[in-house]
């Protein structure tokens, strides 16, 4: 059977000419065949050549198919309004309900906060929590003790949060109000309720949960809650996941090394840190309990903490000594840097020797021989690659140098380490602690470390831009030990802080004007001292940075107040204009930022300074305007 002709071929054939050619006569044909104006209206476009791809009966089913699924398509999909629509061509319908396997929603703030604060701690979704803790840390700015009373029973819960971010949150909340707690018992009862939740679920959890977890128990512990802090650590120790005994360990350790071995009851505490440090199947916990009986150690002494291991096997023992011998743990004299609220030092540095409260009897410090302890490859490691090496290095250094007097030894090759470390070491870590081990130095070895102190001082003061805040404190108290042990008198002084008032960084020269308030505040002056000190100083009044300026007036009126009555030195005020002296006055009314006055001599704050020491910042204020 003969396949049928199509009709565009069939016209085509028979618009042909019999004699001649057109050229224009196919086109003609196929326009004629194809005119759309033929076609009825809403009629679809008929395929030509559908014939050879089957029957016409198969071609017409094949259509209407077609037809009938998009009149369904084009029934079901809502109207678009054109000019509605965003510019850009996106759509203003909202988003679909269900959202694919493993997405998850972004927050919805409107939502969150449209329901009751008690709902929304209570909700199974986290974004409703955490909108409802970041509620509370709000809150708690304003008024801490109402919502501890308010919440006090429900914070483990939030502590234990499932979700990370939720939980970080909770966990500022309690940072916030263990942190405005004043009654010690307040502070235990607060503790009592969230140190177990926080040592099991928040200790061992992210970076950052650990971090604000830690935070908050050394709140607790500063407010008065030791003893519930240990108890809940202790606890732990028989916990069946080894990541969750570490953690508490190592907090532990921080609050010894923070707070000392006194805010603990160490015969509650000796005995299960020697169990966990030779039995427990953990290596990592075992090595974390040693690592606690080393800190209190070196606070307490060898005497304290030899019962906890008496019956230990002679691996473990081993092992303790070893870890004693790096951490240099024999002095049993390291002082805490924090205090318990209310609580005053047990003993602090005197004139080269501890003195205790009361006038009690004074006891002979040993020189420690820091250079003797130094391991062998200190030079090596102080400039190896790895900047945990080289920070390794110097915290030791720190952990020797860190006693009220050094042996006087050469310690020119450590301190050309340390410098080099100060000024070209990249990491701010390695920087931080070669500035502590400066500052240690400068403090054992007193007047003889003057001839360094010229070095250090531009140095240390280039140092004060850096923008870790590590670094600056760091360099701030470098820079105060190296005047307060006698490594440089207040001329020196003047002169390198002068060459940092003319930095070219305002950070720099603001950190010079403050160092030098510092030290005017530190000592009482002459006053031929004072009026070199004020001239030094009255041209950074002039600086373009606020800063700059504040800091200038307040070291003028800390020499003011150091310094008795004298002419020659008001002089040099009266040419100021009077802009300038409502900026004196003002400092001279706050009291120069000197307050009460300490001598160079290292008194600690608790010892009430001699009567009539030195011109109070009243009598200054009105000696300057007489």
């Amino acid at each position: 059977m003969a396949m049928p002709m199509s009709p565009l071929r069939t016209q085509h054939l028979n618009t042909m000419p019999s004699k001649g050619f057109d050229a224009e006569a196919p086109l003609k044909a196929a326009a004629s065949a194809l005119s759309v104006d033929s076609l009825p209206i809403g009629a679809p476009t008929r395929n030509p050549f559908e014939e050879r791809l089957g029957s016409a009966k198969k071609a017409r089913a094949a259509r209407k198919k077609r037809t009938t699924a998009a009149d369904v398509i084009a029934g079901t999909a809502p109207a678009v309004n054109i000019e509605e629509m965003a510019v850009g061509g996106g759509s203003s319908n909202p988003m679909p309900d269900e959202y694919p396997p493993g997405f998850t929603p972004p927050e919805n703030d409107e939502n969150a906060v449209s329901l009751p604060l008690e709902k929304r701690l209570v909700s199974k979704k986290w974004q409703d929590r955490k909108s409802a803790y970041d509620e509370l840390v709000a809150a708690a700015d304003l008024a801490p003790d109402d919502v501890r009373a308010a919440h006090s029973e429900s914070l483990h819960k939030m502590v234990a949060d499932a979700n990370p971010f939720a939980q970080e949150r909770a966990l500022e909340l309690l940072v916030k109000l263990a942190g405005a707690i004043e009654k010690p018992e307040e502070a235990k009862a607060l503790a009592a309720n969230v140190m177990p939740v926080l040592c099991e679920k928040a200790l061992s959890g992210r970076p950052n949960v650990k971090s604000r977890a830690s935070e908050a128990a050394l709140l607790l512990v500063e407010a008065g809650a030791a003893l519930s802090v240990q108890a809940a650590c202790v606890g732990m120790g028989t916990h069946k996941v080894p990541k969750v005994v570490l953690a508490a360990l190592e907090l532990l350790s921080l609050v010894i090394c923070e707070f000392g071995p006194r805010v603990f009851e160490l015969r509650g505490l000796l005995k299960p840190l020697g169990a966990l440090g030779e039995g427990h199947k953990d290596k990592s916990v075992r090595e974390a309990a040693l690592i606690c009986l080393v800190e209190l150690r070196a606070r307490t002494g060898e005497a304290t903490v030899s019962p906890a291991l008496k019956d230990a096997k002679p691996a473990c023992v081993a092992e303790y000594e070893r870890l004693c011998t790096e951490r240099s743990a024999d002095s049993g004299r390291e002082q805490p840097p924090r205090l318990v609220n209310g609580a005053t030092p047990i003993e602090a540095v005197a004139n080269g020797s501890f003195a205790t409260v009361g006038g009690g009897d004074e006891e002979e410090v040993v020189e420690i021989a820091v250079l003797g302890k130094l391991s062998k490859a200190w030079h090596t490691e102080a400039a190896a690659e790895k900047w945990s090496v080289r920070k390794g290095a110097f915290d030791a250094l720190v952990a020797l140098a860190d006693t009220p007097r050094i042996k006087k030894e050469d310690y020119t090759e450590v301190l050309r380490a340390l410098k080099a470390a100060i000024g070209k070491d990249a990491n701010v870590n390695v920087v931080s602690s070669a500035v502590r081990a400066v500052g240690l130095l400068a403090r054992g070895l007193g007047s003889d470390f003057g001839r360094h102190a010229k070095d250090f001082a531009p140095l240390l003061l280039e140092k004060s831009a850096e923008k870790n805040r590590v670094v600056v404190d760091a360099v701030t108290s470098a820079l105060d030990a190296l005047y307060a042990a006698g490594c440089a008198q207040l001329p020196e002084v003047a002169e390198w802080a002068s060459n940092g008032l003319n930095s070219k960084t305002p950070q720099v020269r603001a950190a010079s004007a403050e160092w030098l308030r510092r030290c005017a505040a530190a000592k009482e002056l002459s006053p031929a001292a004072a009026r070199g000190f004020i001239s030094t100083v009255l041209k950074a009044t002039d600086d373009g940075a606020a800063d700059v300026r504040t800091a200038a007036y307040a070291a003028i009126a800390a020499a003011l107040a150091a310094a008795p009555s004298d002419h020659k030195t008001d002089a040099l005020l009266k040419d100021l204009d009077g802009t300038k002296k409502k900026s004196l006055e003002r400092a001279i009314a706050a009291g120069g930022g000197g307050g009460s006055r300490v001598r160079a001599k290292v008194r600690p704050s608790f010892v009430p300074a001699p009567a009539g020491e030195r011109d109070s910042a009243s009598q200054a204020a009105s000696r300057y305007r007489a």
